[in-house]
């Protein structure tokens, strides 16, 4: 990565400054690759969308690993992460403030589903549609969410009880709980939706039941007698909304 970007250390090698450091994490020299990959604000970033893996870079570029936030294709996901993981280390350096990583993950996701109602994704891909709830006063939070095809096909759904936690860091954990299950069952064409209740109740649903369920990470391969309603209701809209598209 050439260092174009006006980091610590590029500023110190032109002589700017006699400061080199990353501001973040300490690093005794910040170059362009540290503040986008090895800092560990973008670390943690970067396993939210990928998780536990060595050669992210590799993984997100590689041809054959595809995947979309509504249609944005992973080389245009790794630009936008990347600039905003630039911008929030200069609001951190300059403004005193920033967000965490799931929080700017949970934000980007909103940002890109801006539909009323669930859409499928293009043929061959799947879709996975995630939520999470919180009841402070109770101290329980909850994630859930479902994985469809093309069809709007059931795969399989999902839902975990937490600890409390705020509502940005319950909706982070759901969506990386979404991604990270698709991809251990072999999916790579992935489009991803962190949801309000009000765009898709089917996954929102499967996030209610997570707040009465074990605490243990359940996965239904078949839908629940509680969301079956909400499914047959999304179809009706599926297919009627078929009908009204122009030929």
């Amino acid at each position: 990565m050439s260092d174009r970007l006006l980091t610590n250390g590029e500023r110190n090698r032109r002589g700017m400054t006699e400061e080199s450091h990353c501001p973040r994490c300490g690093a005794a020299w910040e170059s362009g690759l540290h503040v986008i990959r090895d800092c560990n604000f973008a670390r943690g970033t970067w396993n939210v969308i990928i998780p536990d893996e060595e050669d992210w870079i590799g993984k997100i570029l590689s041809s054959d690993v595809l995947s979309t936030v509504e249609g944005t294709t992973w080389n245009s996901l790794f630009s936008i992460i990347a600039w905003l993981i630039w911008k929030n280390r200069h609001n951190f350096l300059f403004n005193g403030s920033h967000s965490s990583g799931p929080e700017m993950i949970a934000n980007l996701a909103a940002n890109f589903s801006l539909s009323s109602s669930w859409r499928p994704p293009s043929n061959r891909w799947i879709k996975v549609n995630s939520d999470g709830s919180d009841d402070l006063e109770a101290g329980i939070s909850a994630t859930g969410g479902v994985l469809r095809d093309a069809h709007g096909k059931w795969i399989l759904g999902f839902m975990r009880k937490t600890g409390s936690a705020i509502v940005f860091q319950v909706e982070a954990r759901a969506l990386l709980e979404g991604i990270r299950i698709a991809w251990e069952k072999g999916f790579r064409r992935i489009s991803f939706r962190n949801i309000n209740r009000q765009q898709d109740a089917v996954a929102d649903g499967m996030t209610k039941l997570g707040r009465i369920s074990y605490s243990d990470l359940i996965i239904c391969y078949n839908p629940p007698s509680e969301v079956v309603p909400y499914i047959e209701q999304q179809k009706t809209r599926i297919a009627n909304s078929m009908m009204h598209e122009p030929g």
